[in-house]
């Protein structure tokens, strides 16, 4: 299952623990025997790395059950969210598709969100999704993940919410005309990311840059909302709409319009410089780093190609994430959640 939000916050595995933490290195390995181990000679169950993740967020967000649910028996705090992510520990555990971790969390009094029952119901992990019905959900909380996977077409999904007790949700009609009338590809002068909006038939669905199409769940005549990334957009009539996603606002505009923004464009040349694959020595992880017509793309590995802002031809921001690139010869630094990480071009590495 992959919970990417379609403005995507980039997920890097930048949890490698600090120096002498042998226990958060052994659980982001799954190492269970090192892990019994380093707890029988007194490691600190609940020991922190620089972004705030304990042993068990590292284990879990490895994917590593068996090492997770044995720091869960030892006591380990169920409820940690790093500073880096934003993300829980059952947010992990939904995104790997581990129903035995989401069990034990649930049964140890960590709270499902409506976002994230509505982002299993949307996705093909049906042990997943019965695991979080385990935990107590309101009513209206069960109608409105089974409106997002009516949406969606997860009929198994949908199946196993009303055998939960959701009720059917009510159905909003918008006319053909309303909906072809949203359609068009739009951008926005806050963030480098273009969006389509598609009408097929009585549903509209959106794509970003470079990510494939997501189906949006009709919450009025001028409001639709994506439950698996939290997204909601709301049509102004004027031709634009504006994204609601984490907490932030993105207006959005038709390309090609009057109100439409020129974004900046950076010199062939200089993308071909920048072109490669990176590297850091903080975190087992590489960007790959592009360039078409003016624009300039990171694709972080197993991930979508994420484009960015040109804020000058050294410097390069995603907004979303509060991200920012600044290059400098086969290298370049990337700031994020008030970190600073940097990375080399990987032919140039010693």
């Amino acid at each position: 299952m992959k919970l990417s939000l379609i403005i995507v916050l980039i997920a890097m595995a930048l949890f490698a623990a600090e120096p002498g933490e042998d226990l958060q290195v052994a659980a982001r390995r799954g190492q269970l025997a090192e892990v019994k181990k380093l707890l029988d000679a007194g490691a600190p169950l609940e020991s922190k790395n620089q972004y705030g993740a304990t042993p068990l967020y590292l284990a879990v967000f490895n994917g590593h059950t068996e090492v997770a649910l044995f720091l869960l028996e030892k006591g380990a705090n169920p409820n940690v969210t790093d500073t880096f992510y934003k993300s829980s520990i059952l947010d992990s555990a939904l995104q790997k598709e581990r129903p035995e971790i989401v069990k034990a969390l649930i049964a140890r009094g960590v709270p499902v969100s409506q976002r994230q029952l509505s982002m299993v119901a949307t996705d093909e992990s049906l042990p997943t999704l019965q695991a979080t019905l385990t935990a107590a959900h309101k009513p209206e909380d069960l109608t409105a993940t089974l409106r997002a996977a009516i949406t969606a077409k997860q009929d198994k999904a949908a199946a196993i919410l009303r055998k939960a007790g959701a009720a059917e949700p009510k159905t909003v009609n918008v006319s053909k005309e309303t909906l072809a009338s949203y359609a068009g590809d739009y951008v926005s002068a806050a963030i480098p990311l273009g969006l389509k909006i598609i009408a097929a038939g009585d549903q509209l669905k959106g794509q970003g840059d470079g990510q494939p199409e997501f189906p949006l769940t009709t919450e009025s005549a001028t409001e639709f909302s994506f439950a698996m990334a939290g997204l909601r957009i709301v049509f102004d009539g004027k031709g634009g709409f504006m994204l609601n996603q984490g907490g932030r606002e993105f207006p959005f505009v038709k390309k090609g319009s009057a109100a439409a923004p020129v974004l900046r464009k950076v010199p062939d040349a200089t993308l071909a410089a920048y072109a490669g694959t990176y590297s850091t020595t903080m975190a087992p992880m590489e960007i790959k780093v592009s360039g078409t017509d003016g624009q300039l793309f990171i694709e972080p590995a197993g991930q979508s190609r994420i484009p960015l802002k040109s804020e000058s031809d050294t410097e390069f921001t995603f907004a979303p994430a509060g991200l920012k690139l600044v290059f400098a010869k086969s290298a370049f630094t990337l700031f994020q959640g008030g970190k600073e990480i940097p990375f080399t071009k990987k032919e140039s590495a010693k």
